[in-house]
């Protein structure tokens, strides 16, 4: 059922993040816990920004989630939940 997995806001992300990428971070707090990945970028002025948002199948993830990735280096830039 879609509507059970919750969503993490991830920002301050690097411009070349894949979702592909946070998939395999995000995994790190347990097998199939991540439902679907949706990275955006904005171009403010000359500076692209990525942010992303990390859907988890249980809220039992997305909690484990961000207490133990909150400000964990992803591609070398801490990420803030």
């Amino acid at each position: 059922n879609d509507t059970d997995y919750r969503s993490l806001f991830v920002a301050n992300l690097t411009p070349n993040i894949t979702e592909e990428t946070l998939e395999e971070e995000f995994s790190r707090v347990g097998q199939n816990t991540v439902h679907s990945v949706h990275v955006e970028r904005v171009r403010d002025f000359s500076v692209t920004r990525a942010y992303a948002f990390v859907n988890f199948n249980r809220p039992e993830d997305a909690e484990r989630a961000l207490y133990h990735l909150n400000l964990e280096e992803i591609n070398g830039r801490p990420c803030q939940i």
